[in-house]
């Protein structure tokens, strides 16, 4: 859904730049068939330019950089994910973030606004389409209607309508007794051009990309001035045929009080008439403008660097090239019964594999910070970081896992279909009921499918029963006393019961009393984490949950006065009532418990000076299931950034006292502790205690 909608904002993007062009530079000039074929071609360009492939040529890399510079909508592009540099994998890997922030999955983060807003889009579009069948459809009648005659290529259709003369492709519809001989003959001649120029393909093809582009308000001005164009391509014929200009003005101001007309077609009368009748009495344009359409050519190179910007074209960093030279190194893999290897080389802003057993060699372009691609080959390769933060395994299409030389990774374990398919079928979470996963096998992998957003994650065998996903996500099945599976642990902290089938539960909206509804009503502060904060209001017998920390919000209908259900995110959310009858918790995801308190308190920036934020930067670990995991604190401008070492995620926090630091979206507390007037550990989430190694 994304790359469709980056695809459709470089559309809109290349349509009105093109179109100023035209207007500042062409609109007067009389070379109507050239400008005939900018306007087209520029419909043509918005839709081809998009999807031309990323120039990486150093030698074009300078205008990258200051095109890129300049561009209005690099941060656009950059925030929706999918600029040329997208980093694809950053949904994914946001999922399973568990060391120095621990899952803290939102209630509401699977409803889908961007879905929502593409299916109002396409329902006004659809709208459009349906009017613009109708005329089509009231055209045809219409020239079914009158009596035709074919001439020359040409059908004749006479009526007795009180309608403006019009052409649409071959047909020339017009009302003959409302006009004399020489006026019948100057509409005839006008018609004639639109007819044998196929000027109604223009009109056509116009309409259908406003249909598509609707909310393009440029789409307007940009029909208007195809329309105009067309017009004055006919009078120019018109007039170069002999007819008199005074005459043929008079006709057509004489035609405007005929003001019934039908759309998409060619018509002899226009409400842009002053246009038509100025542009028939101006000069002709002297040749030497014809300088103006040579500018087409690097026009259309500016557009496409500003629908493509592309910032890894630039020459890497000290830093960032020893960046990419971690992922060097010699990898292997069991195949056959035998071990294979390849070679993995930085050069310059890339990664060269080789394939040791063939010697041949694939370039792969950086699209996140382990994530690499090959577009010619459709061929994806993933870096996986130990626990110490170095390179260890890389996972290429998603399913074949190469060990690093000199890395202590897990080993893959390779199970046959019959041993796969025992895992299958469908899991059920414990809270909330609701919720279910799907296991299924495609060729040697175990994919699970989350039913309710319908995300994917490929999984890799480690033993007879334990799984890992390229996002770390791990999986351990249980089996009973008959070898049958029947739950699975998820990255050691939730269970999934084993089920036959989904069950499709039935909610009965239950009408509430206002005194019912505004018990509800507060703030509720997670037991574990008192920075994550949740807002009930009413608003009839609806219940909106509102998370503080993200803003997200969902509606609810209660279905008792302690319980409450969204149809939309699967979710049931239980109140839990104290001794004196009024609730005081709500227990929602993954059994977490959520107590009634005060409305959380603003956390105001604290200002530090630079040195003083200084102080904080360092190295610290933490032992975890017996290793070692690292993060990398650094001072800012205004703060601090904390990169996890184990997968390169980078948070940044403010300060809100001398020594505590805090990150809004993800409710994320940093406080640290001084020893001996030196900066010695730092305390995550109130609970996860990391020592300063540096």
């Amino acid at each position: 859904m994304e790359t469709l909608t980056v695809y459709w904002l470089k559309i809109n993007a290349v349509v009105p730049i093109l179109f100023l062009a035209y207007w500042l530079l062409l609109k007067n000039e009389k070379f109507f068939k050239l400008n005939r074929l900018f306007l087209m071609g520029s419909l043509v360009l918005a839709f081809v330019l998009p999807m031309v492939p990323i120039i990486n040529n150093p030698g074009v890399s300078k205008v990258q950089r200051e095109v890129t510079a300049l561009n209005p909508l690099y941060n656009l592009y950059d925030n929706i994910g999918f600029a040329n540099n997208v980093n694809v994998g950053r949904e994914i890997e946001e999922n399973n973030r568990q060391a120095a922030a621990p899952a803290q999955q939102g209630l509401l983060s699977d409803v889908g606004a961007l879905e929502v807003m593409f299916t109002l889009y396409v329902g006004v579009g659809i709208v459009l389409l349906v009017r613009f069948v109708t005329q089509l459809i009231n055209l045809v009648l219409l020239i079914r209607k009158t009596n035709r005659q074919h001439v020359d290529g040409i059908n004749y259709c006479e009526h007795n309508e009180e309608l403006s003369p019009f052409s649409f492709f071959n047909y020339l519809i017009i009302n003959k007794s409302q006009y004399n001989a020489e006026r019948y003959n100057q509409i005839v001649l006008h018609e004639r051009v639109h007819i044998r120029q196929a000027h109604t393909l223009d009109l056509l093809v116009t309409e259908i990309v406003h249909i598509v582009l609707w909310i393009n308000p440029v789409m307007i001005f940009f029909k208007q001035y195809v329309k105009i164009n067309l017009e004055y391509l006919a009078d120019n014929d018109v007039l170069e045929a002999g007819v008199d200009k005074k005459s043929y003005q008079y006709s057509i101001l004489q035609a405007c009080v005929q003001t019934e007309t039908y759309p998409l077609t060619n018509l002899f009368t226009s409400s842009k008439i002053k246009l038509r009748i100025k542009m028939m009495n101006s000069r002709r344009t002297p040749l030497a403008r014809l300088y103006k359409y040579v500018l087409v050519l690097p026009l259309v190179v500016a557009v496409y660097f500003v629908i493509h910007p592309y910032a890894k074209a630039l020459p890497l960093t000290e830093q960032q090239q020893v960046q990419l030279k971690a992922f060097e190194g010699k990898y292997k893999m069991s195949f056959q019964n035998d071990v294979v290897y390849l070679q993995i080389t930085a050069k310059g802003n890339e990664l060269v594999l080789k394939q040791l057993w063939d010697d041949q060699e694939i370039t792969f372009k950086q699209e996140s910070e382990l994530n690499f691609f090959n577009s010619a080959q459709n061929f994806p390769i993933n870096f996986i970081k130990g626990p110490k933060g170095d390179i260890t395994q890389m996972l290429a299409f998603n399913k074949d896992l190469w060990t690093k030389e000199g890395g202590q990774p897990q080993k893959e374990t390779a199970l046959s279909k019959q041993q796969l398919d025992a895992f299958t079928g469908y899991y059920q979470y414990q809270q909330p009921k609701e919720g279910y996963v799907q296991c299924v096998v495609r060729g040697n992998n175990l994919v699970g499918i989350q039913l309710w957003t319908k995300k994917e994650f490929v999984f890799t065998a480690l033993s007879e029963s334990e799984f890992i996903s390229r996002e770390g996500i791990t999986a351990k099945f249980t089996k009973n006393k008959a070898g049958v599976v029947t739950e699975v642990l998820v990255s050691n902290s939730e269970v999934l019961k084993k089920v036959k089938e989904p069950k499709e539960i039935e909610k009965k909206e239950a009408k509430l009393t206002q005194q019912q509804l505004d018990s509800m009503v507060g703030y509720y502060h997670m037991r574990e984490n008192k920075d994550l904060v949740m807002q009930v209001s009413h608003s009839g017998n609806d219940i909106r949950v509102k998370q503080l920390w993200d803003n997200a919000e969902q509606i609810f209908m209660p279905i008792s006065d302690v319980e409450i259900f969204s149809k939309g995110a699967m979710l049931t959310i239980m109140f839990t009532k104290g001794t004196n009858g009024q609730i005081t918790q709500l227990q929602a995801t993954k059994g977490k418990i959520w107590d009634k308190g005060q409305k959380p308190e603003e956390k105001v920036a604290f200002n530090l000076s630079t040195s003083n934020l200084k102080a904080f930067d360092g190295k610290y670990s933490m032992p975890y299931q017996g290793d070692v995991m690292y993060l990398e604190i650094t001072s800012t401008e205004k703060g601090l950034m904390l990169k996890q070492l184990w997968d390169g995620q980078q948070i940044s926090f403010y300060p809100i006292s001398e020594l505590e630091f805090y990150n809004k979206e993800k409710a994320f507390p940093l406080k640290f502790i001084k020893r001996d007037g030196r900066i010695a550990q730092v305390e995550a989430f109130r609970k996860d205690l990391w020592s300063r190694v540096n």
